[in-house]
């Protein structure tokens, strides 16, 4: 048993991991630090955070307590991306200390890494960090989607807010897009920078909420989506209607594979033929925008052997977009996996597609078995509807919530632990 001192200890860990679970949704997932004008809190905090991630990572790795299965499939693949990105950053800033900032991309890698020493210690609770997750969604939208009625009611004024990355209209907790005629763009925004982030970020709290019974949520967070108006969240949203159908079936016939998957196919093309053609006059519409994202994934599989070759320690960092684009090694930064071979080199490329192989190959495979509890449902189907994210802009991936979400129940899956089930 634990004696009064081991019990504070933990507990005092709890209450680091809570302040570092809200610190990465207000200082690094989310525009709120612009909202609230606290960029220097934001820069000092990430500087800490980064510093506690790094400490216990090092802890967590330096201890040989995982299976095989842990180190080869999820430890070994973090590494890679997180030793690529360092060597990359290093040699760059050595160059240019202005770019110094750069190095608050591998606080999602440090997270990652320090996941199974944190649950090995026993430290960290998933159920109530995904709670916490849900309701701050559920506020901060409820909130948004308020601003955003009152906005184009006219009953509210929003301020002309100036970002590193655009200039948008904001209100307390929510901002828009400003157009260059100083009309607010029309698709909702929410706490992120981008309508497509946000339904992102939207699909894990509609699952959540479907699992959980929380049927306020499901009903915001689907007025929220559709706002959005995000090609990729209305086919994500689709897949997860399909993941929920195949997972209730199962359900409620004890079969995983066979009966749900037929009543799935059958459903999907269903819905295929209600909204297909919806979907694709929507891709259509996206015009230069869908021309630039297949263009950035073309260019960099049909280049990939020469990219490799130039890359192999990544490309080294620039100032802008505009001085990227002058090198011809660079094909834009839409799809992700393109990214990390700039980042990391081929350490980091091979170590982000391990990772997505074992997030998306363990989530397909656990999906279909029997009892699983509301949570592993939660995680599972959430990785598998994100998947057309991952050709467009940063994902989950690219956040320490993927640490705090979904890593945990991962490792469980490697490590076969019966908390899986119901």
């Amino acid at each position: 048993m634990r004696d009064i001192s081991t019990e504070n200890y933990y507990s005092k860990k709890n209450k680091i991991l809570s302040v570092l679970f809200f610190a990465t949704l207000i200082f690094q997932t989310t525009a709120l630090r612009f909202l609230f004008s606290i960029e220097n809190i934001s820069r000092i905090s990430n500087i800490l955070i980064l510093a506690i991630w790094i400490m216990y990572s090092i802890n967590s790795i330096s201890k040989d307590l995982y299976s095989k299965k842990v180190w080869y499939y999820y430890l070994i693949p973090g590494i890679m991306i997180t030793l690529g990105m360092l060597i990359n950053f290093t040699i760059s800033v050595s160059g240019n200390l202005k770019l110094i900032g750069a190095y608050g991309l591998t606080i999602p890698w440090f997270a990652y890494l320090a996941i199974p020493g944190l649950m090995n210690s026993r430290v960290i609770n998933t159920k109530i960090l995904w709670r916490y997750y849900y309701y701050f969604m559920l506020w901060i939208n409820i909130f948004g989607l308020s601003e955003y009625y009152l906005l184009f009611a006219g009953i509210m004024e929003m301020r002309e807010l100036s970002t590193p990355y655009a200039v948008y209209l904001a209100g307390y907790s929510s901002l828009l897009y400003l157009l260059g005629d100083g009309v607010a763009y029309y698709r909702y925004y929410g706490c992120f920078l981008e309508p497509g982030t946000t339904s992102m970020y939207l699909l894990p709290a509609i699952a959540y909420a479907y699992y959980q019974k929380k049927y306020l949520g499901i009903a915001v967070f689907s007025v929220a989506l559709y706002l959005t108006d995000s090609l990729g969240g209305f086919i994500s949203f689709v897949l997860l209607i399909i993941v929920f159908i195949y997972t209730y079936v199962g359900d409620i016939t004890r079969n995983r594979i066979l009966i749900p998957m037929i009543i799935s196919l059958l459903i999907g093309s269903l819905a295929w033929f209600i909204v297909g053609d919806f979907l694709m006059t929507k891709y259509i519409g996206k015009n230069l925008s869908a021309e630039v994202r297949v263009d950035n994934v073309t260019s960099t599989i049909s280049n990939f052997p020469e990219l490799i070759i130039n890359n192999i320690t990544g490309l080294r960092l620039r100032g802008s977009t505009g001085e990227y684009l002058k090198s011809k090694n660079y094909y834009g930064s839409n799809f992700i996996v393109g990214s990390y071979l700039n980042y990391g080199g081929a350490l980091g490329l091979f170590g982000y597609i391990s990772v997505l192989w074992m997030s998306f190959s363990l989530s397909f495979k656990s999906i279909q078995l029997k009892r699983l509890s509301n949570e592993s449902k939660i995680v599972f189907s959430s990785l598998i509807v994100i998947i057309p994210f991952i050709v467009q802009r940063t994902t989950i991936w690219e956040s320490a919530l993927f640490a705090f979400l979904f890593a945990p129940t991962l490792i469980r899956v490697l490590k076969g632990d019966n908390s899986l089930f119901e």
